[in-house]
């Protein structure tokens, strides 16, 4: 978790460029969390309040940013889609088979020892704005290879 995190922060500065020259510091000036890490923290509150119920936390990531994003130079990105369906009032499940669900599954994958487990609470933090079969395959994929870890 701390991991994917981390990777966020340091590739903050290349997101959405080609950049591939692997010469780059690890931390820039402009470094910084984006979406991915707030999704990935709300995904492992809901888990530390021994919770099921991924939305209200996901949804909430939002409203924090927005009243806390002066605090810090989050790059916070949001999608357009992720961002319509909140101001939307969250109604039901986003279809999204994008790749958000599987950015921000790695505490699922730190808080249960057992794939089943890992593979139902990935569906559970996929769900909510990522429900195509595919955005739950991506999450289920990562969580079960972040679970691979010994």
């Amino acid at each position: 978790m701390l991991g994917a995190i981390a990777g966020d922060i340091i590739g903050s500065v290349h997101e959405f460029s080609r950049n591939e020259d692997q010469g780059f510091p690890l931390f820039a000036e402009r470094s910084c969390p984006t979406d991915d890490s707030l999704l990935t923290w709300a995904v492992a509150e809901t888990i530390l309040k021994g919770e099921r119920d991924y939305k209200p936390r996901l949804v909430g990531m939002v409203s924090y940013y927005e009243k806390n994003g002066h605090l810090a130079p989050l790059s916070a990105a949001f999608g357009g889609g992720f961002l319509g369906w909140v101001y939307d009032g969250a109604p039901g499940e986003r279809d999204s088979f994008g790749n958000g669900a599987a950015m921000r599954v790695s505490p699922v994958a730190w808080a249960f020892d057992d794939l089943e487990s890992v593979l139902e609470h990935a569906t559970l933090s996929a769900r909510p704005s990522h429900a195509h079969p595919e955005g739950i395959k991506g999450a289920q994929g990562r969580g079960g290879g972040n679970l691979d870890r010994t």
